[in-house]
């Protein structure tokens, strides 16, 4: 599974995908953020949304942001 997090300072977005990766083919991945919200999406499956609490709508970019794989 893919998983992607970020928090604007609300409590954190948590996207993850229901699919595996891990099956040695490769696969498109794409993460975008705009505002609060966000989407996942793995090949060309329905994108996962998900959305950060409180109201910051900008990301710091020395907080933590993470996508990768969920074990």
């Amino acid at each position: 599974m893919i998983y992607c997090s970020y928090e604007l300072g609300g409590g954190p977005a948590v996207l993850m995908s229901p699919v595996r990766v891990n099956d040695g083919s490769h696969h498109v991945i794409i993460a975008e953020r705009k505002g609060q919200d966000g989407l996942l999406t793995v090949d060309e499956l329905t994108p996962i949304q998900g959305r950060s609490g409180g109201t910051m709508q900008q990301l710091n970019g020395n907080g933590n942001i993470y996508l990768g794989k969920k074990n």
